[in-house]
């Protein structure tokens, strides 16, 4: 990597140390349980042997600032290994270590954890057998738990949720409530001048006065409220098929009310224009090929029943009021589990059409000015039927500028875009291996397409093929897919020369979590490593530091500044967004409550306008959703960083002596495996001349 330390203070240091703030430096991103004790062995021998020398001048400052909050919450993690260990549970660092990794020694949420869990719990076995249980039972399962987090930073162990389970056992235990005093025993022990004696009460006054103590258990399946409501219908939801061979469109069969998919705080079907419920399982064709934000898009379905085939005989719900049914499955319950589909980034592999879906649909600009098309829209595999072919997503709401059209070419196996250009009636074609018959064919493709969708039947339509950059290889034609319509959604300018091994290694830890993929060389993932498709290993710092010198004369520096600037803006407004709706909600009740001078309204109303102010623009083409992981989003955004910091804090002067330093340890490793060739070579004529 290019260190931005200072190169000629860290010069001056033993060779030795100088590999260990190498290493140190390489393996900060990783946040294992030794980078802070040997941070702390490293300045302490600096200070020792080095007096007045300036610890932290040779260490880059991105790993500055890692290292010391991380060095703040070991600190803070302190007083509670120290609980462990001397309390009941004996619980020292190599007894921790054997029980739960090393690597959770030092984090702190999860030691204050296993300490409050100690103060209840006094017996360590007990608590251990009660962890592993809890463990078993979240990453254990063969379906997994709703909301959990599969990634590689997931911990499956959950002494939280253990603590909250034990303490609510302990209060509802008999043992509790028979350890309590009853409120008869409490009064005898009371001075009878103290408390005067009273009439019994009537048993229906007693029952009546209970029942206003006592919150009433039907309020959790019957909630009646005085607001306006329209009468809720309920219709047979159309889900998928679990098998590619079985009806795509058959119907639920529960109609008692009982079913998942009744109304629930207004989930079913309110109105005859709104979609039917979808469940959220995964089968092998999706139904709604052509995607969309807006919450009152319907589907045209051209074969699809008539309107009293998809009404059932539910009865209606009264005015007034909302039926919560008391069923906690979820829609998708009475389907059996499936996997959801895999969005692999792998260097040397295609990109399949969820994965280039769900890049642009979660970084789409957070308006409706762009609506990304589903490939299986225009171009379905051979497993499709004419069915699936033939549902379509009506334009409803807010009519997009333009369309975002990936096209597959099953012939040739090969990404290509279309962009159609509503507002000024123009579909522009980027392919990135240029070849005159596929775009004459991609051109009729989607103007057939644009023709077949509802209001641009009568339209007429002009074409044009975009000047884009060329894939070097046969695999990398959905990165350049994305990466273009990107640029077009963003009004971005591409780099000249892209590195699209950092594309995919983005994309995999935005849309997997996988954080910890990232490479010792400060990049986003190891995976930039295999552009051969090399095994992974362990490279020494050396290695890494060629590696970051060749990268940063490469495409890679403006590759990670576009990735930046086009990821960093899209979770920014997200976030704005979500900001303001919170702020919204949060004015609309406070204002019910308070007069409109209070402090708290004042306050909520200048914090609602400046997050406005920074958005600006029309607000109600807005949406806030930013399905990515925000930790995965966080790590990307920080090494994104990192990759352009890396030259910027460095002179030419000190790049020149990166290079000429590089240049003679990589001649030096030449030469001594040069002699230990010539040596190999004479023993194998000795041992020829052996008779």
């Amino acid at each position: 990597m290019s260190y931005s330390s200072d190169l000629s203070a860290l010069a001056r240091l033993p060779a030795a140390l100088r590999e260990r703030i190498a290493a140190l430096e390489a393996g900060a991103s990783t946040l294992t349980a030794h980078i802070v004790p040997e941070y702390q062995s490293i300045r302490s021998e600096i200070i020792s042997n080095h007096p007045g020398f300036e610890v932290d001048s040779v260490f880059s400052t991105n790993v500055r600032t890692i290292l010391h909050g991380q060095v703040k919450l070991y600190e803070q993690a302190r007083p509670a290994q120290r609980h462990l260990r001397d309390g009941s549970w004996a619980l020292d660092e190599s007894r921790f270590a054997t029980a739960f990794g090393a690597d959770l020694y030092f984090n702190y949420r999860f030691i204050r954890s296993l300490r409050d869990l100690s103060k209840l719990e006094s017996s360590f076995d007990t608590a251990y057998a009660l962890l592993k249980a809890k463990r078993k039972e979240r990453a254990g399962r063969s379906k997994p738990m709703k909301g959990v987090k599969k990634t590689l930073d997931w911990l499956p162990w959950d002494p939280d949720q253990v603590l909250k389970d034990l303490r609510s056992t302990q209060i509802l235990s008999p043992a509790s409530i028979t350890a309590a005093v009853a409120p008869s025993e409490q009064s005898r022990q009371r001075s009878a001048s103290q408390i005067s004696p009273q009439p019994e009460r009537p048993i229906d006054d007693l029952a009546g006065r209970r029942s206003k103590r006592r919150r009433r258990q039907s309020s959790l399946f019957n909630v009646a409220t005085n607001a306006s409501r329209p009468p809720l219908h309920a219709k047979q939801a159309m889900i998928r098929s679990v098998t590619p061979g079985s009806d795509a469109r058959r119907r639920s069969s529960s109609i008692d009310g009982q079913s998942s998919h009744s109304v629930e705080i207004g989930r079913g079907i309110a109105d005859n224009d709104q979609q039917p419920l979808s469940d959220s399982g995964y089968a092998e064709t999706a139904d709604f090929v052509l995607g969309s934000t807006h919450d009152s898009a319907s589907i045209d379905l051209s074969d699809a029943p008539s309107e009293a085939d998809l009404t059932d005989a539910l009865p209606q719900s009264p005015q007034g009021a909302v039926l919560i049914s008391d069923h906690l499955e979820s829609p998708s319950s009475n389907l059996p589990s499936r996997a959801p589909p895999e969005l692999s980034f792998l260097p040397q592999e295609r990109l399949n059409d969820e994965a280039i879906y769900e890049v642009l649909t979660c970084l789409r600009p957070a308006s409706h000015e762009f609506r990304v098309v589903h490939p299986a829209a225009v171009y379905t595999f051979a497993r499709c039927s004419a069915e699936t072919r033939s549902l379509r997503r009506v334009l409803s709401g807010p009519m997009p500028k333009t369309l975002i059209v990936p096209l597959f070419w099953q012939d040739v196996r090969h990404w290509t875009l279309g962009q159609v250009q509503i507002d000024c009636t123009l579909i522009t074609h980027f392919d990135s291996l240029a070849e005159s018959n596929r775009s004459n064919s991609a051109h009729e493709v989607l103007e057939s397409f644009v023709l077949s969708l509802p209001g641009l039947m009568e339209s007429k339509w002009r074409h044009a093929n975009a000047v884009c950059q060329q894939q070097m290889n046969a695999f990398d034609c959905g990165v350049h897919v994305i990466l273009n319509a990107l640029s077009v959604m963003h009004d971005m300018v591409l780099p000249v020369d892209v590195d699209t091994a950092l594309v995919r290694s983005t994309l995999h830890t935005l849309c997997n979590g996988n954080v910890h993929n990232a490479s010792s060389t400060g990049t986003i993932s190891a995976s930039r490593e295999s552009e051969n498709h090399a095994q992974h290993h362990e490279v020494s710092p050396m290695t890494r530091r060629y590696q970051a010198f060749v990268n940063s004369h490469r495409g890679t520096k403006s590759t990670a500044g576009f990735l930046k600037g086009l990821i960093e803006p899209t979770y920014e407004a997200c976030n704005h967004i979500s900001d303001l709706n919170e702020l919204n909600r949060a004015f609309e009740y406070f204002s019910r409550r308070y007069d409109n001078d209070d402090d708290l309204l004042t306050e909520l109303l200048s914090k609602r306008n400046e997050t406005m102010a920074v958005l600006g623009g029309d607000l109600r083409d807005l949406t806030s959703r930013w399905t990515f992981d925000v930790s995965s989003t966080q790590a990307v955004l920080q090494e994104l960083s990192h990759l352009l910091e890396s030259g910027d804090a460095n002179t030419s002067r000190n790049d020149e002596m990166e290079r000429q330093d590089l240049l003679r340890r990589t001649q030096e490793a030449k030469q001594e495996m040069l002699s230990k060739v010539t040596e190999l070579d004479q023993r194998i004529a000795l041992l020829q001349n052996c008779t």
